[in-house]
């Protein structure tokens, strides 16, 4: 058998083990967790977005206090409130550092980035109630409080498998009647109206949790079927190599027991009769 035969051989050999799978589309398979590569992105998103808590919320209550003592010889003398904005600052720094330093695997980062989400709300939400409960939310239904925009900006940025969102959100939405109560037993300052207080909590925290809930079975939903729509059986395709008349060869990823192979596949063009993707020789090895 001549050498050209044996690989001819080998290949087909080798495209008959191939297996195409079928894209999950039901909700449970669809939820059971994100894929690798949105996953590592989603768990670098979480640090730059611990960093901008940190500075945004420093800026606000730090630096709108000072500037408001300077401009009005206000007092600048530590309060309670100053101390959930340091835990809160440094909670974001920590964040920051963690994503950045690779110390825990995307996964377990992301899962700790949940916990960030409900502490970053009841920040935000303590610094907003601390002087109780301001007249104007009530008064005004376009007003969206700040921790309402956290809630749901938060699965955009750092998506997340939907169950884990709708339990973090509804724990983030809480944060808000919990840092009113907190600051009731403080300062001694009453929450008139609770029963208004308490729908709009009920219109605005906890509407706000449902959208995110919405919004992070629609992201899961289409990185899910993208993730699936890349993959040749247990080939991933990583970036389009060439074209030309007969098809396309492209730089594909392939899962082994012993590490990573990086391997060209050629994609037979519509125009050419069906065939088998067929991977070439690995073209190099990456360490897991």
């Amino acid at each position: 058998m001549s050498l050209r035969a044996r690989k001819r051989r080998e290949a087909a050999s080798f495209v008959n083990d191939l297996r195409v799978e079928k894209p999950a589309t039901s909700g449970s398979a669809m939820s059971r967790s994100l894929p690798p590569e949105l996953a590592a992105e989603a768990s670098w998103r979480l640090g730059w977005l611990g960093l901008i808590y940190a500075g945004g919320y420093a800026a606000v209550h730090f630096g709108a206090r000072f500037l408001l003592a300077l401009a009005n010889g206000g007092d600048v003398t530590p309060r309670l409130q100053d101390v959930f904005s340091l835990i809160a600052v440094a909670m974001g720094m920590a964040v920051y550092v963690v994503s950045r330093r690779h110390a825990l695997p995307p996964k377990q980062l992301l899962n700790l980035g949940l916990g960030f989400q409900v502490a970053g709300a009841f920040g935000i939400a303590i610094n907003e109630f601390w002087e109780g409960f301001p007249q104007h939310f009530t008064s005004s239904i376009t007003f969206i409080p700040a921790e309402c925009v956290w809630i749901v900006a938060f699965p955009l940025i750092v998506p997340n498998t939907p169950g884990k969102v709708l339990v973090s959100s509804l724990l983030a939405a809480s944060t808000a009647p919990v840092a009113l109560a907190i600051s009731a037993a403080v300062t001694g300052r009453p929450v008139d109206r609770p029963l208004a207080v308490a729908v709009y909590f009920l219109g605005a925290n906890y509407l706000s949790a449902g959208v995110a809930y919405a919004v992070s079975r629609i992201v899961h939903r289409f990185t899910t079927r993208l993730h699936h729509a890349r993959k040749i059986g247990s080939y991933e395709l990583v970036e389009l190599i060439g074209r030309g008349g007969m098809g396309e060869v492209g730089l594909s990823r392939a899962s082994a027991r012993d590490g990573i192979w990086r391997i060209s596949c050629k994609l037979a063009s519509t125009a050419s009769p069906p065939r088998t993707p067929r991977p070439a020789c690995p073209l190099s090895r990456l360490t897991v």
